[in-house]
Parts: structure tokens; C-alpha cells; sequence
């Protein structure tokens, strides 16, 4: 027997054009390990070596970005944002930058939490002012960092085997859940002690990133050096000549 009636739900469709914009890069893979003050974060190698977060301020909703990493198109990184969401930019990047710290200070837990605030705060954002106006930019961003697929061929670099990985890798960076105290579980309504918190981010990191940075797959970096880069170009050239 039919749990929910034909009459009380609908179905939706949604047309997008996606365009497709191809790039060749070269990029070297280096490896080291380095983690010696609290500042200092891990950063996965495939964020360093790999341009996840666009450099381009003008990018377009709905284009999917290809990097060719051999003319014969063997290998490749495809990022594909949600329809209608352009791929992850500058601010995002720093968004995770951000959570990189939350999620030190969670002791690398897979799963952690965090209110907006404290990503804004970990961001070095003081003035109350701006953080209060971007709070909105803030949830966007962690959505399209959940949201958006990454596709790397024979390319993703897997600490675990000491090698990219030679097939295709199909993932996202996170995922999330937006908490209200009513839909919180157990040890989770402690975060909502504070009775001024209406709203509580549950995020876990995905499993090949995860693995990489627990399994010594990662650079390290002192964050606040990182997010006191304003332009993401020079952030991107530091990570790279002092790795």
C-alpha cells in the first residue's frame, strides 16, 4: 500500500546548458611532512598541486572546468559545480581554510562542528559588522564545496598506495548537515548550550581527502599566513615554492 498519495506530491524539472571549458596544465608532485606550531594546518596534497578553487573572478554559472594534464587527455581534473552555481572560487577557498583549522583543533576527527561564527572568526574576520554580512556568503560557499564534483583521471595522488591513482576518481571535499537544536542527536544538543545558537554545522570530510591527510598525504602551512594572502594567485604560488 502506497505510503503518501499521487495527490500530495509533485514532480519538478529543471533545465540547465552546462558549458565546458578545457584547460593543459603541468604540475610536479612533491611530497613532505612538516606540522610543528598550533597555527600550522595540513593541507591535502591534491589542494596544493591541483587547482580545486578557480583563480578566474569572473567565473560562470553553469560551466564545467576540464584541466588536461597530457595532450592525449589521459589525465584530468573536471570540476562540475551544482546547476546553476559557478565552481568554487577565492572565497571559498579560504571558507576552507578555515574549516582546515576547525578541523585541526577537532583533533582530525572525521566529522566536527562549527557555527558560522567560528569559521568567520578562524577566517580572521573581527569586525561584527562583516561578519553579520557574510554570514549568507559563508553558507553559500560551504554548500558549493559540498555540492560540487570533483572527477580526477589518473590523477589523484593517494598517500595510501605512494601514487596517483591510475582510474577515475569521482568525489566532493565535504558534506554537511545545517543542525537545529530539535534535529540535533544525543551529545550534539551540547552545542546549542548557548541559547543564542539557532543553527549548528555538522561536516565531515570526504573519505580520499580525509585519508590522505590522516595518512601523511599532506603539506603543512600556517593558516593565518595562507588567509592573510588576500589575493588567491599569490596564495596559490606560496603554497607551491615554499612546499
Amino acid at each position: 500500500m502506497s505510503l503518501v498519495k499521487k495527490d500530495e506530491w509533485w514532480e519538478e524539472t529543471r533545465n540547465f546548458k552546462k558549458t565546458v571549458k578545457e584547460e593543459y596544465l603541468d604540475i610536479n608532485e612533491t611530497l613532505a611532512e612538516l606540522e610543528n606550531n598550533s597555527s600550522v594546518i595540513r593541507l591535502e596534497l591534491n589542494t596544493i598541486e591541483l587547482p580545486l578553487f578557480s583563480k578566474d573572478p569572473k567565473r560562470i554559472k553553469n560551466q564545467i572546468k576540464v584541466y588536461h594534464f597530457k595532450t592525449d587527455k589521459s589525465s584530468y581534473l573536471e570540476i562540475e559545480a551544482p546547476a546553476n552555481y559557478s565552481i568554487p572560487g577565492e572565497f571559498e577557498e579560504r571558507v576552507f581554510i578555515a574549516l582546515l583549522k576547525i578541523f585541526k583543533k577537532s583533533g582530525y576527527s572525521s566529522t566536527f562542528y562549527c557555527k558560522a561564527s567560528d569559521i568567520l572568526d578562524n577566517m580572521n574576520v573581527a569586525n561584527e559588522k562583516t561578519k553579520k554580512a557574510l554570514y549568507p556568503k559563508v553558507k553559500q560557499a560551504i554548500s558549493k564545496l559540498t555540492t560540487t564534483t570533483f572527477k580526477f583521471k589518473n590523477l589523484f595522488y593517494s598517500n595510501a598506495l605512494q601514487d596517483v591513482m591510475d582510474d577515475l576518481i569521482e568525489t566532493n571535499i565535504l558534506t554537511y548537515r545545517l543542525l537545529s537544536f530539535k534535529e540535533a542527536l544525543g551529545d550534539e544538543k551540547e552545542y546549542f548550550s548557548d541559547k543564542r545558537i539557532k543553527e549548528i554545522y555538522r561536516i565531515s570530510v570526504s573519505s580520499h581527502f580525509y585519508d590522505n591527510i590522516i595518512k601523511k598525504g599532506y603539506l603543512v602551512f600556517d593558516a593565518d599566513e595562507l588567509l592573510n594572502i588576500k589575493d588567491s594567485i599569490t596564495r596559490s604560488i606560496y603554497t607551491m615554492i615554499t612546499k
